[in-house]
């Protein structure tokens, strides 16, 4: 008893190589640390302000107190960029990450929020 004749094999492996596209998604990450000296809770409602006016929305917030950090990640509204920003203030440290599609306009989002002061 056959399940597939050779021709339905034939046009099952044809159909698909002939069909298939490869998909190109390769997202851009950059990254710093750098030393701060605000309390968690000021670094973090300054961090929210600074991705709100760069046009990030839809921002999520994890504050951990027990440890005194708290993290902040937002979407942008326009471009497919995605950031997260979390102080430590345990550690006296904040952490920035970009990410995106399209590493220009990745890596001038994360250049844009370097420079700015939270």
């Amino acid at each position: 008893m056959r399940l597939f004749s050779p021709i339905a094999l034939l046009s099952i492996a044809g159909i698909s190589l002939f069909t298939a596209k490869m998909v190109s998604a390769r997202p851009h990450l950059y990254l710093d640390t750098f030393t701060h000296g605000q309390s968690y809770q000021e670094c973090i409602a300054n961090a929210k302000k600074v991705l709100r006016d760069y046009g990030f929305d839809d921002l999520e917030e994890d504050e951990m107190p027990n440890r005194r950090v708290s993290e902040v990640t937002g979407y942008h509204k326009d471009e497919p960029l995605t950031a997260a920003i979390e102080c430590d203030q345990k550690l006296g440290t904040t952490s920035m990450a970009v990410s995106g599609l399209d590493s220009q306009v990745t890596y001038s989002m994360y250049k844009a929020l370097y420079k700015a002061q939270w």
